[in-house]
């Protein structure tokens, strides 16, 4: 085969692995499962500025290479799904490139073309691409440093260049930034070393310039990776060291035997069962292929002596473990830093299958053969992600599609249309900062593009609900399923004023509400049917309020329609409080509610908020449910109730003004009558 036709060849392979992996890429995945949100929100967390060694995601620590190269891609092509996924599809198009290149100058251009051929059509290579993780980037670490070696060391068929530093500083770069991306990169480092040592041991040929560009390929080494074993150092808890001594240590609890058995029958047989990583129970590669995989191995190991056969067999040796030792194994996730040689082993099999058959007419057979099995296990990859792993409901799940699709139907609306988002589990401060990655708000945010936040108000609609700019046009958003029908019946009343959107969205998602009129008569009623006063310790002592109320930090008390006569000792009280916001809040703002015997003498307490405060925007107002549970021993009789506000950080509350004059920090609304 000419090299012209070789290159236009690979050309075509690796536009077709590019089309598999870009199609329909903005809607498969449906969303983010919550490893990859884990990602999303460090990479956001970089784009504000927190770039750290190892992040701390709450469980396990985290190196912040891949996230760094995640914010800066999605800073130009959106940090919506799409653009983080982007990524990953460029670092394994790269990765076959590379493996292309390495493959042809070690064992001829038929089998380079075979090797990218194999790497492109296996399902988990083509999920890997659509994935957000870092191990995304493990594929291009190995074949860089397996590229790097060859290059820096006199392993290529046919070595005609003389030993230049450019090589060698590559090495060192591959080698020393490989740290900052997996924990797996040690052993990668730990193949450099050893496949040193056997050029050494065997006594290749390599010239004292070579022995010298070695040393200064360690010295890059070292200066790259100085910061992150000062981290490690620093963060023992969360460095890569440790993290692998404590998946051993699960590896041990679930047992030697059974994990290799599984790391080995996931590559042939049995496959990862895990819904996020695999069609459960689809192997990684069919058993003829996996048959030619072993066929290559063998081949290596008869040729060891020969460094471009030595270095794969040490990457085998070495890299191997890493896939079979998985905790969970067969764990595809691990199978990253093994695409690359089980591609490899895979063209090796069929090289060495040629050499059995002398005859042109049988070699041009298996050529046939071996096109056809590579044709039918592409067409098994797109019928498996785009049919049955696509259509599957556990997925759907698993990444969220419903709020995904909100998300979308956000992207488009937002801007334009104050939105209320009802939440069970409310995030304190941007959503994005929050380690919880499975909060709705959350979730939300990282799978819009670039969203307008300050138009978005958090809230959780079982104890409150915002009334966007004065009760005007807005959209309340359900994200879960059965939030409608959850909603306290109180918030309930008010949301049946709007009309259910049941296109372009899912099923109970989004009400759009107008309900200006409606606000305005029931803040009018207040002012008769809610009289509110001055706490008696305040300059002026007891006197009535005139609605409505202002408080310091820009909010104001419109009034309360609480009217709870007939509790008994043990049941809890409702007590419900409207609030306009005149600026932005602080968002450590907390509203308190007393029940009270007498103007001293406190009988219960809940302090709360049903929003995220520094999300409100001026003239939003805050429909508060504050729910007050009354002691078992409270006896019969009128209870005087009090509300104020206070800021969490440091318990201070805030002035009650009269006219701009503080008069207290409490206002005293509506009694509870305990039957």
């Amino acid at each position: 085969m000419s090299k012209r036709t070789s290159f236009w060849l690979a050309i075509v392979i690796i536009l077709m692995a590019a089309l598999v992996r870009l199609w329909n890429l903005s809607a498969l995945p449906p969303g983010l499962n919550l490893l990859e949100a884990q990602d999303a929100r460090i990479a956001e967390l970089v784009r504000i500025g927190r770039v750290e060694v190892l992040y701390d995601t709450g469980t396990e620590g985290r190196e912040g290479l891949y996230h760094i190269l995640l914010s800066a891609v999605t800073t130009f092509v959106g940090n919506d799904p799409f653009g983080y996924r982007l990524l990953s599809v460029w670092v394994m198009l790269l990765s076959l490139s590379l493996l292309y290149t390495l493959t042809r100058r070690l064992y001829g251009r038929s089998t380079g073309l075979i090797a990218v051929a194999a790497m492109s059509v296996p399902f988990w290579s083509v999920l890997l691409s659509r994935s957000i993780a870092r191990e995304t980037l493990l594929p291009l670490i190995v074949t860089a440093t397996l590229m790097a070696l060859a290059r820096t060391l006199p392993v290529y068929r046919r070595p005609s260049l003389a030993p230049t530093t450019l090589p060698f500083a590559l090495l060192g770069l591959v080698l020393g930034f490989g740290f900052y991306v997996h924990p797996a990169h040690y052993v990668v480092v730990l193949l450099a070393m050893a496949f040193i040592a056997y050029m050494i041991i065997t006594r290749q040929r390599m010239s004292r310039r070579t022995l010298s560009y070695l040393s200064f390929t360690i010295v890059i080494l070292v200066i790259i990776v100085t910061p992150y074993l000062i981290s490690s150092l620093r963060l023992q808890e969360l460095n890569g060291a440790t993290r692998l001594s404590g998946e051993y240590n699960m590896i041990a609890d679930t047992g030697i035997g059974e994990t290799i058995l599984g790391g080995l029958g996931g590559v042939f047989v049995s496959g990862d069962q895990s819904i996020l990583h695999n069609v459960p129970g689809r192997p990684y590669i069919d058993a003829v292929s996996g048959l030619l995989i072993l066929i290559g191995i063998v081949s290596a190991g008869q040729r060891f002596m020969q460094p471009r056969y030595g270095l794969m067999v040490l990457a085998a040796v070495l890299l191997f473990p890493v896939a079979i030792f998985a905790p969970g194994s067969p764990n595809f996730m691990a199978y990253s830093t093994i695409i690359p040689l089980l591609s490899i082993f895979f063209a090796l099999g069929v090289k060495q299958l040629t050499r059995y058959i002398s005859r042109q007419r049988f070699t041009t057979y298996i050529g046939y053969g071996v096109t056809l099995l590579l044709l039918a296990n592409f067409a098994w990859t797109v019928f498996s992600l785009h049919g049955v792993w696509g259509a599957s409901a556990d997925v759907r799940a698993a990444y969220h599609e419903r709020i995904f699709r909100l998300a979308t139907y956000l992207d488009e609306t937002v801007t334009d249309t104050s939105t209320v988002v009802c939440v069970s589990d409310l995030p304190f401060g941007l959503p994005v900062w929050n380690s919880d990655v499975d909060k709705v708000a959350t979730l939300l945010v990282l799978m819009m593009d670039n969203p307008d936040e300050r138009n978005i108000r958090y809230v959780d609609c079982g104890s409150g609900l915002v009334l966007a700019n004065g009760g005007a046009h807005q959209q309340v958003i359900f994200p879960e399923p059965d939030m409608l029908e959850r909603l306290h019946p109180y918030i309930t009343d008010w949301v049946d004023d709007g009309d259910l959107i049941v296109e372009g969205v899912p099923e109970n998602s989004v009400v759009s509400m107008i309900v200006e009129d409606r606000l305005s008569d029931t803040i009018g009623l207040f002012t008769t049917t809610a009289p509110a006063g001055f706490a008696p310790e305040s300059p002026g002592g007891v006197a009535p309020a005139l609605l409505p109320v202002q408080f310091e930090e820009k909010l104001a008390f419109l009034g309360d329609d609480t009217a709870e006569t007939d509790l008994t000792a043990g049941a809890i009280a409702t007590i419900v409080t409207y609030w306009r916001v005149d600026d932005l809040l602080p968002h450590d703002l907390i509203f308190f509610t007393h029940l009270l015997f007498d103007a001293e003498t406190r009988v219960a307490q809940t302090d709360t908020i049903s929003v995220v405060p520094d999300r409100l925007q001026s003239r939003d107002v805050l429909v508060q449910l504050t729910f007050v549970p009354l002691p078992e021993t409270l006896p019969e009789g009128t209870y005087e109730t009090s509300t104020g506000v206070y800021l969490q950080n440091d318990s201070t509350r805030l002035d009650v003004l009269d006219n701009g004059t503080p008069r207290g920090t409490r206002l005293f609304i509506n009694e509870i009558v305990v039957q």
